[in-house]
């Protein structure tokens, strides 16, 4: 049986491998579903994420700041920062998920769908 590599809608998404033939790297040929790039929830959850990276660097500055003596507000607000936005995050995947038409992806598939989208920006304007 000779598949195409790709999305294979009983199978859900499809994670590439190194295998010949079938693809390269881990992530380059998971399949995103076209629905999810202009889903607000899920670009709310993208901002959110990038946002929590952010916090996260805020956060280590603050330890960093506070092992010299100084006071713990930057670690404050680094962590304040980045537990807001993981409430976001999440709120986000799952209300984007739960507005997908099956088959939906797996939280596993999703969350490097995620991750992807925060480090490679998209234009969010719908295909015409």
């Amino acid at each position: 049986m000779n598949r195409p590599p790709g999305r294979v809608p009983e199978d859900g998404p499809t994670l590439m491998t190194n295998v010949p033939g079938r693809g390269r790297g881990t992530l380059f040929g998971m399949d995103e579903p076209e629905e999810l790039r202009h889903n607000e929830h899920w670009r709310m959850a993208v901002w959110a994420l990038r946002v929590g990276y952010l916090g996260l660097a805020v956060a280590l500055a603050g330890i960093i700041v506070m092992s010299s003596g100084s006071t713990p507000w930057a670690l404050a607000i680094g962590v304040v920062t980045w537990l807001a936005a993981a409430a976001v995050t999440l709120t986000g995947v799952f209300r984007s998920r739960h507005e997908l038409s099956g088959p939906r992806p797996g939280w596993w598939s999703m969350r490097f769908m995620l991750i992807r989208d925060t480090v490679h920006a998209q234009s969010s304007t719908p295909p015409s």
